[in-house]
């Protein structure tokens, strides 16, 4: 296995921390929710977008004195232009991929509030193509406007962690990678998430980007690639595929060429001489 070190750089405020590896580096970027709020079946014009914690509920889900809560459901949304700004500014525009996101949250088993439910069971994740509800005007009966079954998106199914006890154990929910929400963060735009209940029992409570304190808040992570510079067309390897990019563009000058492997804006020996460095090297992350 290839060793690895771990590096931190501070780019435009941002911290981004950065796995290299042989042929590759990761970063790892985490985004705290920019906007949170949740909906309930049994109060449908009331707004819950300054609560402290947020909630997903099934049909069978009961409070902490038994009581039916209701269905809940529960809408995150993330901005992610300064981070994408600091990776193009750090790393070169488009010089980077991303491999995995995951929703983080810190559950809350036993909620004393009567509007939250209890109970194990799954839910579903979707990213909504709509971005402009807000957190202060959100209900239940409105949350129609902000969905749409032609254009969201299902990006996974999980289970929560209940364990009917005061542990508050943060959650990672790996989502599935559709081209609408990779396009979505690497343009810098709003990503916004919906959550809902698959089980009749799940009663999952967590915290809002508003709770009190320095208890964890909601956050998305992403993890990038980033391109070796003689990784001229991005598929993990230094081939005959690059070279044939670099030929292409041979004794070509000017900016913004795909062989200009040293970014001198010239295609020519010390391009090649680099490419040869690193023929049939590959991205040892990408790779079995």
């Amino acid at each position: 296995m290839a060793s690895a070190r771990l590096y931190f750089y501070r780019v435009a405020s941002v911290v981004f921390a950065v796995c290299h590896t042989a042929q590759a580096a990761l970063v790892v970027v985490q985004k705290t929710a920019t906007a949170d709020t949740f909906v309930r079946q049994n109060a449908p014009d009331e707004n819950f977008g300054s609560n402290g914690a947020l909630s997903v509920a099934g049909a069978a889900s009961r409070n902490t004195s038994g009581e039916l809560v209701g269905l809940a459901e529960a809408f995150l949304q993330f901005n992610f232009a300064s981070e994408v700004a600091a990776l193009d500014a750090a790393f070169g525009p488009q010089n980077w991929a991303i491999r995995d996101i995951s929703l983080h949250v810190a559950e809350q088993s036993t909620p004393g509030n009567p509007r939250f439910g209890r109970g194990q069971g799954r839910f579903e994740i979707h990213w909504i193509a709509a971005d402009e509800w807000s957190e202060a005007q959100l209900t239940w009966n409105t949350k129609g406007n902000d969905l749409n079954s032609d254009t969201d998106i299902s990006i996974g199914s999980f289970a929560n962690l209940y364990r009917g006890d005061q542990y508050f154990p943060i959650q990672r929910f790996t989502l599935s990678l559709p081209e609408v929400l990779i396009n979505d963060i690497r343009a810098g735009d709003n990503v916004s998430l919906h959550l809902t209940a698959l089980s009749p029992s799940i009663g999952l409570t967590f915290n809002s980007k508003d709770i009190t304190g320095t208890r964890p808040k909601p956050y998305l992570e992403v993890v990038a690639v980033v391109y070796d510079d003689t990784d001229l067309n991005h598929d993990g390897w230094v081939n005959f595929l690059d070279y044939a990019e670099l030929v292409g563009d041979w004794q070509e000058t000017g900016p913004g060429l795909g062989g200009d492997v040293n970014k001198d804006e010239t295609i020519d020996y010390r391009d090649l001489e680099m490419l040869a460095e690193d023929w049939l090297a590959h991205d040892s992350l990408n790779q079995e």
